[in-house]
């Protein structure tokens, strides 16, 4: 049986990654969730102090969001079935653009929460929908094309907690940040409204309960995405928080701070994408987890802000290859069903974003947040586990 990383190396000297259309379309969708999600998850501590919330009902939000991937996930190849991925990826930035309104208008929190799950709920389509485009568009070089739109999505990522940041300490609010969405989210419309995308044409036929299954293979590259997005989960949302109750920064600066996440994520990604056109993605994957591991232990022992940052800044760039990898590796073993597994990806994400962030907060509540976090290396070595058993 084939290693499910091997279909994501590069095909040789003659292959080469080219960009058209399709690919830019893939890239504007994943910067508008890109700049949401990343300038959202930083916003969670201020919500808490805001409506006086414990961490616990404050890591909520993280899983509304995560609710509406997994109900995504659900609906993402049905959905594609009906209206197609075009129309389904119009919807999905509709859909996102409303929730946000509501997110920010919200002044309670059941606003909040009901904001959160209608624009992660629409957002995810269109994290699934890219992985499913970009594997048809680009064929061998999918691992290539979903690594190269994650850096987008990490680019644009990365000005949220900057931008928020940047709001709070002006006294402007992180309302006024997010909002800004609205309006790139408007000039895609008009640049890409009738973009045609390719549908999936490799589904194998459904003759039968069994025949539809995904393979084995699929289920184990599925547990390394779920691990691996556990860690993104518990670091985004948990590490602006650790930041000002460990080593003292205010909460524009911690906020900002979490940005040095994302940088390390935008950087590992765009040299990513050059590295899977050269190396096998399963070595790729446990280089960048153990590089996630040495950038958390910084991190976890750091004293100083300075050396706080950084180590968020190597970490990140660890973790800037597990989901664009860990997803490739999903999708090139799911035996063609590209929408399908794109859907059980989603639904993996979402109980992954369920799961962590109350976790991670419900133990900063009992035990103390610094000696909470130490899920994150627990969730490194889970992932690793799981993509030698796949292997095999």
């Amino acid at each position: 049986m084939s290693a499910p990383g091997s279909a994501g190396r590069g095909s040789g000297p003659a292959a080469q990654y080219q960009r058209d259309r399709v690919t830019w379309l893939v890239h504007w969708q994943l910067a508008l969730w890109g700049y949401f999600l990343f300038g959202f998850e930083p916003v969670v501590p201020l919500l808490r102090s805001e409506f006086g919330l414990s961490r616990t009902v404050a890591g909520l939000h993280g899983s509304a969001i995560s609710l509406g991937t997994i109900l995504a996930g659900l609906a993402y190849p049905r959905l594609c079935a009906r209206f197609g991925r075009r129309r389904t990826g119009w919807l999905g930035v509709a859909g996102m653009c409303g929730g946000l309104v509501v997110l920010c208008t919200g002044r309670h929190l059941g606003a909040t929460l009901v904001g959160a799950l209608l624009a992660g709920g629409f957002g995810a389509l269109l994290v699934a929908g890219s992985a499913a485009i970009l594997s048809d568009n680009h064929g061998l070089l999918g691992a290539a094309a979903i690594t190269e739109t994650n850096a987008v999505c990490a680019g644009a990522g990365l000005l949220g907690p900057l931008v928020v940041g940047a709001a709070v300490a002006a006294g402007l609010g992180w309302r006024v940040a997010l909002s800004l969405l609205l309006i790139p989210a408007a000039i895609f419309v008009v640049r890409h409204l009738h973009t045609p995308v390719p549908d999936d044409v490799a589904q194998v036929p459904t003759a039968g309960p069994r025949r539809d299954r995904l393979p084995r293979p699929y289920w184990f590259a599925w547990l390394v995405v779920v691990a691996l997005e556990g860690v993104e989960f518990s670091m985004t949302f948990w590490a602006a928080d650790l930041l000002r109750t460990r080593v003292g920064l205010s909460a524009g600066a911690a906020t900002a701070a979490v940005g040095a996440i994302v940088g390390g994520m935008f950087v590992g990604r765009m040299l990513g994408t050059i590295l899977t056109q050269r190396q096998q993605v399963d070595v790729l994957l446990l280089g960048a987890v153990a590089l996630a591991g040495v950038g958390f232990t910084l991190f976890w022992i750091a004293k100083t802000p300075t050396a706080a940052i950084a180590a968020l800044a190597l970490t990140g760039a660890g973790m800037s290859l597990h989901y664009p990898l860990a997803v490739s590796r999903a999708v090139a073993a799911s035996g063609g069903r590209a929408d399908r597994a794109s859907g059980r990806i989603a639904i993996g994400t979402g109980c992954a974003g369920i799961l962590a962030p109350p976790l991670l907060g419900a133990l900063g509540d009992s035990v103390g947040l610094h000696r909470a976090f130490l899920v994150v290396p627990m969730l490194l070595v889970a992932a690793a586990v799981a993509v030698c058993a796949g292997r095999t």
